[in-house]
């Protein structure tokens, strides 16, 4: 009997997701499945060479329907309601597949509905932490009932699920008390065993601060200009760049008392060869305000290529994931020049981004997940 394993993972944006979601599609396929992507849209067959390596099935016949989503006009929620929309859609197509496994990592809710029917082993991957059970995240009057709606579903629908996967102990630990069942520990593959090798770093030249992200309250970029602000008083000939939706314009319209800063600041968007462009371009230090992460993989990511990375919000809660590992974090608000150099000169020694890279990055590895994975389908 063929095993097949269907991934459901409905996107938009440049999310860390992806990486992962391609990575565990290759460990399936390593270890006997055979893999089939359902897309909702165009997001999988859109990626250049998934289509020669997997099968992939879009639930969208028209194309002008793949528009759905790729403005943020409507915060994408035009996107997550088009899920549900196609809900039967997704129950055929899995009917007609007929796979021995369905790994939900985005749109789990809809992927359950769609499900329901089949006599079908479905796992849901969660990522990030659940927004009703972040005390940090922004609330508003739409929030609140978004976020009640959302603990409703997760409630009466996550008990259906085979197994439940979660990327740090403590987002584990919180839904297992939430839904009253057990909960697998399984962080995101986000490292083969070639993704490796050191982004160099000299506190002697010039220093290139790095901010990696969306505009969003939850990357504080606040935070990041304050930082950087003190920076300019020490460090004179230092520049920030932003990799992400924050352009010129976005700068002037929402961080305006930081317009001084602007003839330093450098926007480069989302680039799918970002390190590398950091190796060849940059001498990096990764400044990150976010507050809330889980666990974060552009911190990940940064510290697998031993790049000195800031933590400068004390309220960010995933700190205590990072502070575990013995890395230390900074308060922005009580930098001033002579203790900014201090934080600069401990988080760039080599021995300390090296013992960082140590104890966090084996656990995302794509060795590690293989070994769990099997563990878990008894393969």
């Amino acid at each position: 009997m063929i095993k097949k394993v269907a991934l459901w993972a409905p996107y938009r944006g440049n999310i860390g997701t992806i990486k992962a979601v391609l990575n565990y599609a290759n460990i399936l396929t390593q270890i006997g499945y055979v893999v089939v992507f359902i897309e909702l849209c165009d997001e999988w067959s859109s990626i250049p060479n998934v289509s020669e390596k997997y099968a992939v099935v879009s639930l969208t016949s028209y194309r002008i329907f793949n528009k759905i989503g790729k403005k943020n006009t409507f915060a994408r929620r035009d996107f997550f309601a088009y899920q549900f929309f196609k809900v039967f859609r997704l129950r055929r197509t899995l009917a007609a597949l007929e796979p021995t496994l369905l790994i939900s990592f985005l749109g789990i809710v809809p992927a359950l509905i769609a499900a329901s029917p089949i006599d079908l082993p479905h796992w849901g991957s969660v990522q990030g932490f659940p927004r009703f059970l972040n005390s940090n995240a922004q609330r508003n009057f739409y929030f609140k009932i978004e976020d009640k709606l959302r603990e409703i579903l997760w409630r009466a629908l996550y008990s259906r699920l085979n197994k439940i996967l979660c990327m740090t102990p403590r987002t584990t630990t919180q839904l297992s008390n939430l839904l009253k069942r057990d909960v697998v520990f399984l962080p995101n593959p986000l490292f083969a065993p070639d993704d490796d090798g050191e982004i160099n770093f000299d506190m002697n030249l010039p220093l290139d601060f790095v901010f990696i992200g969306r505009n969003s309250f939850q990357k504080r970029i606040d935070m990041v200009l304050q930082t950087f602000q003190v920076a300019r008083e020490r460090f004179p000939n230092s520049r920030l760049h932003f990799f992400g939706d924050i352009d010129r314009y976005i700068f002037l319209k929402d961080y305006s008392p930081y317009e001084i800063l602007l003839e330093r600041c450098f926007f480069h968007g989302f680039r799918n060869d970002l390190w590398s462009f950091i190796r060849c371009n940059l001498n990096p230090v990764h400044l990150v305000g976010s507050q809330w992460e889980d666990p974060g993989h552009a911190i990940l990511e940064g510290i697998n290529y031993l790049v000195p990375t800031l933590l400068v919000n004390v309220e960010g809660d995933y700190l205590s994931f990072y502070m575990a590992a013995g890395m230390r974090v900074f308060d922005c608000n009580s930098f001033q020049s002579d203790n900014f150099s201090e934080a600069i000169y401990s988080v760039s020694q080599l021995s300390y981004r090296t013992m960082l890279k140590d104890r966090l990055v084996p656990q995302f590895s794509v060795t590690y997940t293989e070994s769990r994975l099997k563990e878990l389908l008894d393969v």
